[in-house]
């Protein structure tokens, strides 16, 4: 599934807003939960420790009860079995009472309510030890939360361990500013997961391979917004901070930066922007890389993505490039506007030209990274792959730019988002449960 929103330069605030809880208030939902609770019966909802046993011992005597009220007994015979010790020859009478139709014997009721009562304890027992058991399991995970949703898959894929999942909630009220996200189910919740919302959706990291079932709890006012990019996907980075992040990032100023008489990079309002202009006729350049690297497979995606100076045909592009992907010592593949249109590189060899967009407008990019090829996406729309001559083995993610000829405009580039995940032939889909009240 690709990443085609289009996003503005607004996107800080539209995300802020995005995440604000989008339906009716849980108070206002607690509250009629809390009035039907009070006018049905609170005990009916009692479902641990003693007042789970009470009410499940009432449930099941009530039920004997009316068993036993369908053949009325005769008072006199019960009255006289209670009244003391009696008799060996009075408990056994001499005629065959017992087996005469239609008449109530005393021994035989005692038998009946000595095996039902039996029966019944044992049961109830048995139950509610179960349940217990089943409640603990469950409350003690979820102790605090309000509400939950069962989310899974039934599809027949395979996953690896740090795979992001991209789960759709459209439609489906949950609280995500109080979520937490578990492996396994909300009957049988196991431990948490890291998690990023985007709108109505939620990208949820698994840890263990083909992982398809989870937890979503919400409802806990102890929890405020636990959304983390940086625990959902192999790399994230939002350019919230006023500044860049030194330790994800590395700086490259080129071969020969006494060639530039510009050489910056800023962040306003979320926004990246990277700057090269040349004071000579020679090149400038100026880049970022990551300092962690990746494997293939991969999909790098690009968020808000613009090249200001770029746009028109002939030589209004030329002297200038600004480059986004995977960078090594000796590999590279990336997607790079230069003189020579929009194109897909993979080491020295370049794709045709993929001039079906305006770069100096803002697009989404993605990079889809296999073994042997890198496959560009711009907002929904596939480009030409770019092919390894060799396979990488592990790269960087890179963005450059650079400029050549003094008279021209700078290389500039602006960037709003980057995420990188998993990337596998076949994503799951996802059934979504009802929403459970804990």
């Amino acid at each position: 599934m690709n990443f085609t929103k289009p996003r503005t330069p607004e996107k800080k605030e539209r995300r802020k807003n995005k995440q604000k809880f989008n339906s009716v208030s849980k108070l206002a939902v607690e509250a009629i939960i809390c009035c039907n609770l009070i006018s049905c019966g609170g005990d009916k909802f009692q479902t641990s420790g003693s007042l789970a046993a009470d009410a499940s011992a009432d449930h099941f005597q009530s039920d004997a009860g009316a068993v036993d009220s369908e053949t009325p007994k005769d008072s006199a015979p019960e009255a006289a079995l209670e009244s003391g010790p009696k008799d060996a020859a009075h408990d056994v009478p001499d005629s065959p009472v017992v087996d005469a139709p239609g008449h109530d014997s005393p021994m035989l009721d005692s038998a009946v309510d000595a095996t039902v009562d039996s029966s019944i304890v044992d049961a109830t027992d048995s139950s509610v030890d179960a349940t217990q058991d089943s409640a603990s399991d469950s409350n003690s995970v979820l102790a605090g939360y309000s509400f939950c949703r069962t989310v899974t898959s039934s599809d027949a894929v395979t996953l690896p361990s740090d795979y992001t999942h991209e789960i759709s909630f459209s439609g489906n009220q949950v609280d995500f500013e109080t979520l937490t996200v578990l492996s396994g189910t909300c009957e049988a919740p196991d431990s948490e997961r890291g998690f990023f919302v985007d709108g109505d959706t939620v990208f949820v990291r698994s840890e263990t391979p083909d992982e398809l079932s989870y937890a979503f709890a919400y409802g806990n006012p102890a929890i405020q917004n636990q959304s983390s990019g940086e625990a959902a996907f192999l790399f994230f980075e939002d350019f919230e901070a006023p500044v860049l992040d030194m330790s994800k990032w590395s700086v490259d100023t080129g071969s020969d930066p006494g060639n530039c008489g510009t050489q910056n990079f800023s962040i306003n309002g979320g926004i990246f922007q990277i700057e090269a202009k040349s004071s000579t006729v020679y090149s400038c350049e100026h880049a970022i890389a990551t300092k962690e690297t990746f494997s293939p497979p991969v999909k790098l995606e690009f968020f808000d993505l613009k090249h200001p100076n770029w746009g028109g045909t002939g030589d209004s592009g030329y002297y200038r490039n600004s480059t986004e992907g995977f960078e090594g010592s000796t590999e590279r593949a990336y997607f790079t506007v230069n003189e020579h249109g929009r194109l897909t590189y993979a080491n020295a060899s370049q794709s045709p030209d993929n001039s079906f967009f305006d770069p100096a407008n803002p697009f989404d990019l993605t990079l889809v990274w296999k073994d042997d090829q890198a496959q560009p996406t711009v907002n929904g729309t596939d480009g030409y792959p770019a092919v390894f001559d060799t396979p990488a083995s592990s790269l960087s993610i890179r963005i450059e730019v650079s400029n050549w000829k003094v008279t021209k405009p700078s290389g500039k580039s602006e960037l709003g988002e980057i995420r990188l995940k998993r990337w596998v032939s076949e994503d799951p889909t996802y059934n979504i449960g009802v929403e459970q009240s804990l």
